[in-house]
């Protein structure tokens, strides 16, 4: 009973930016939509998903095709996504109050559902779509072999090796990182690997690659190319390499923000300190410790950028140590400490303190400056130019053609510049018939005086365009009409 209600209580504070709308869409929520916009309406398979970070090397399709069920379901809208991301969210919930329930205590499993339900890192990734977003899930199935691992059952360790594969489809960080872990694992436990074992477990671990494995075959092993070239230092899609110094500092303090976000940065480290000191003949819970552990051994190691987006799969492992640390304490410190917890990071989940009213990574916003722009230019000939941050604006290339298909009503381009296209799969066979406008509509979010790429040097490329008009939203969004000049 207890469970189930703070469960519900889990749903009910999620709900409102879904019902708000108040949902980020920002760079790469929208670039995944496209996508799946692709996948739906093109109607064929595909081998991987859209580009990672590191140039050259991609995502599985999984997470596309589930997209896709959502895409459907809700038309197109954007929401789909966000109701994908909150199932995939309560799962993980789900999943570990079951897994805590059962292999240690169902006081353990309470706590722990708290502490997850309510971890703002888990508030923040349930509602809106990101390739990371569903590796928490990863952390919360990885614990029953883990836990099957530690009593001695080496027929887990094929299941370690799926899951470390599935890494392909969210988070590319958590392959790599895991076998070295899976390894160190191996030794440690000293597992008895027969031929068998090792084959089915290889095995495993190559199903969830078959597709990519197909991609390389047919594009000449060009993600492999692109790792190695990355390992030799050619590839610096992730930016220039950080000092052994700078790493030494940085990525323990990246760890400390994910203690921070998710169960509270002093109550997981003294979590962590008792089990290494109370708990060292628990496997089971030095296996997580290590795994931690590893975890940032390997991020000082990794030489180029490294964000706590790359590490979401750990968060049900400090969940479930800070758990069992927990469960041993004075009852009502642990419950009022649990009401404290959750009240105090729910509260930026409330209708009115869901998001700010000017942040442009926010749907609504992006709506209401796409729909302000249709009604505008109402049946006119007119194309539409964006100023965004990242420059290429997804959002916008994917709500103008949402709302043409609506209303058939809309510009006859939109992009972040005239003529440009090919940063959106299959742009052209998605865009009206390309004609002549006149008229064109300017969406200009907020300038960013830290950059490069300016107001100024991106107001260049519409000089023969004359400024008749101006809105500005509440947004802080921008909007200029402008209209050709007439040099005849």
């Amino acid at each position: 009973m207890l469970a189930s209600l703070i469960g519900l209580l889990a749903v009910l504070v999620r709900l409102p930016p879904i019902i708000t709308e108040k949902i980020l869409f920002h760079f790469d929520s929208a670039r995944d939509w496209l996508w799946v916009r692709d996948l739906v309406l093109s109607q064929k398979l595909i081998l991987v998903g859209p580009w990672s970070s590191l140039q050259g090397v991609f995502y599985g399709p999984l997470t596309y095709y589930l997209l896709a069920i959502f895409f459907v379901l809700f038309d197109g809208h954007p929401l789909g996504g966000s109701i994908y991301a909150l199932i995939v969210n309560l799962a993980a919930l789900i999943l570990l109050y079951r897994f805590l329930k059962s292999r240690l205590s169902p006081v353990v499993g309470l706590i722990g559902l708290t502490l997850l339900a309510f971890a703002p890192l888990s508030l923040y990734v349930s509602n809106f779509i990101f390739q990371t977003n569903p590796s928490l899930i990863l952390g919360v199935l990885i614990l029953e072999p883990l836990y099957r691992l530690s009593r001695g059952d080496a027929q887990a360790l094929p299941w370690i090796a799926v899951l470390a594969s599935l890494g392909v489809q969210t988070n590319l960080f958590w392959v790599g990182f895991l076998l070295v872990y899976v390894a160190w694992l191996i030794f440690w436990l000293r597992l008895k690997l027969t031929w068998q074992l090792g084959i089915k477990t290889l095995m495993y671990f190559c199903i969830p690659l078959l597709p990519q494995a197909v991609f390389e075959l047919r594009h000449g092993f060009l993600q492999t190319r692109s790792l190695f070239g990355f390992i030799q230092g050619e590839n610096q899609s992730l930016g220039d390499w950080a000092t052994l110094s700078s790493r030494l500092i940085q990525r323990p303090k990246l760890f400390w923000d994910l203690l921070q976000q998710s169960t509270g940065g002093v109550i997981s480290l003294i979590a962590l300190v008792w089990v290494i000191t109370k708990k060292g003949h628990d496997k089971f819970l030095m296996a997580l410790v290590a795994l931690l552990g590893i975890f940032l051994i390997e991020a000082i190691l990794f030489p180029a950028q490294f964000k706590i987006w790359y590490v979401y799969a750990l968060i049900p492992i400090v969940v479930v140590i800070t758990a069992v640390w927990l469960s041993g304490l004075n009852k009502a410190l642990v419950i009022i400490y649990l009401v404290g917890f959750s009240l105090w990071n729910a509260r930026g989940f409330l209708p009115d303190k869901a998001a700010s009213g000017q942040d442009m990574k926010l749907f609504i916003n992006q709506l209401e400056a796409v729909k302000t722009v249709i009604d505008w230019g109402g049946d006119e000939t007119y194309a539409v130019y964006t100023y965004t941050g990242p420059i290429y604006d997804y959002p916008y290339q994917y709500l103008f053609w949402w709302q043409r298909q609506k209303s058939w009503r809309g510009p006859v381009e939109y992009s972040y510049l005239p003529g440009k296209h090919d940063y959106v799969r299959n742009k052209l066979i998605y865009d009206p018939p390309k004609k002549d406008a006149g008229m064109i509509f300017l969406i200009m979010e907020q300038d960013n005086p830290a950059s490069d790429y300016r107001w100024e040097t991106w107001l260049k490329a519409f000089w023969e365009y004359k400024l008749v008009d101006v809105k500005q939203l509440k947004s802080g969004v921008r909007i200029e009409k402008r209209v050709k000049i007439d040099r005849t």
